[in-house]
């Protein structure tokens, strides 16, 4: 069989979980098998280097705010130029490119859910659920990062299960590899070294951060001040939550990192991780933190109790209830034996069901089969 060529529309290559779930994905597709091309609507960022896969183009159409329809000639002639076997789209903001795929003969196209919108935080926006009833005949395979969204696919919008593979994130397990922190000088009560808990995202208000500084507040009341938080990530929301932070007075135990490229270095040297969104796909920062064996303390939504096994790999509490939050923490504080046991069952839980390999061949698998369709099809 020829090699296969699948083009990525996304809406940015930049720094996000998304954008690093596709980098995994092209890095580690047999480049023997498969070429690459991404056409990023808006622009890319340095993200773009970490792409190792020696054939794949990147285009960046460079959209102003607006509708995408006024840009339908230019990715028509984009996808004619790059004559993919495949068009895969990620998420709502590049659902539309599937009609203009459709309009150039691309053979195979396929759509991923990878998260609620920020304006759509249930699923429940009449108008994005209409887009995607409208795009929906153009689409001849749908992937689900999780099964909260393959539901919502055939519940809400009415797509017919067979049209639908759910595919959970992959993470490198040897990159981001545990160690034994029984043997790294644990905390103990008597010794001064702090607790080091870390939090990796965009710095937007959906990852709600902001209830990770006011829990800080809370475990400084109740005498729990033996900590240091270290929030990775950049983006709109910084400003604010430095200010936020300076002004609860906790602005000494909170360190913001920007971004970082040695997250698994920082991980390893952590002993807990907390992911406080109002709304979450499949995360790949709670899967990497997991892999490190640290236990995860993650809000109730979307994905993450499709990650987290509440009290076994880490806590779930409810959105926005930083006081939950910080009980959640306070609990790993006093207990150091669960917080290690929990870190250790969460590295077991990525090596049995969240490997990077198993996502890789789930893709391979599926983009081969609908190539093979297509041509019997074709024949037929």
């Amino acid at each position: 069989m020829k090699k296969i060529k699948v083009l990525h529309i996304i809406y940015q290559l930049s720094t996000g979980g998304l954008e690093n779930g596709l980098v995994n994905l092209i890095n580690h597709l047999p480049s023997d098998q498969f070429d690459h091309a991404i056409l990023s609507l808006s622009y890319s960022t340095n993200f773009k280097n970490r792409i190792i896969h020696p054939n794949c183009e990147i285009i960046d159409l460079n959209k102003e705010p607006g509708p995408l329809l006024l840009y339908f000639r230019k990715i028509l002639n984009i996808i004619k130029a790059v004559k993919p076997d495949i068009v895969h789209t990620r998420n709502l903001s590049a659902l539309e490119c599937q009609i203009v795929a459709w309009f150039a003969g691309v053979p195979v196209r396929v759509h991923s859910e990878h998260g609620r919108e920020p304006n759509d935080v249930d699923g429940d926006n009449k108008k994005n659920q209409l887009i995607r009833k409208v795009a929906s005949p153009f689409v001849q395979k749908y992937i689900a990062l999780s099964k909260e969204l393959e539901g919502y696919l055939i519940e809400k919008i009415s797509i017919s299960p067979d049209r639908v593979v759910q595919i959970y994130n992959g993470v490198d397990s040897l990159k981001f590899s545990s160690k034994d922190k029984t043997q790294s000088a644990p905390f103990k009560p008597e010794q001064s070294h702090p607790i080091n808990i870390i939090a990796v995202g965009r710095l937007q208000a959906v990852k709600n951060f902001q209830s990770l500084i006011e829990a800080a507040l809370h475990l400084i009341q109740t005498g729990c001040d033996n900590f240091q938080i270290q929030i990775i990530g950049d983006g709109a929301e910084k400003e604010n939550l430095q200010q936020q932070a300076k002004r609860l007075g906790v602005d000494e135990y909170i360190n913001f990192l920007g971004n970082r490229n040695d997250v698994a270095e920082l991980l390893l040297e952590s002993d807990i991780f907390v992911l406080p969104s109002v709304i979450e796909g499949v995360s790949n920062t709670i899967l990497e933190a997991m892999s490190c064996g640290l236990p995860i303390v993650a809000s109730n939504v979307g994905g993450n109790p499709e990650l987290v096994i509440d009290q076994r790999t880490g806590f779930l509490f409810e959105s926005k209830n930083s006081v939950a939050l910080a009980q959640a923490l306070g609990k790993y504080f006093l207990d150091e034996n669960m917080r290690l046991e929990h870190g250790m069952n969460s590295r077991k839980r990525v090596e049995q069901q969240f490997s990077l390999d198993r996502m890789v061949l789930q893709y391979q698998s599926t983009y081969q089969q609908l190539i093979k369709d297509k041509m019997h099809k074709c024949v037929a």
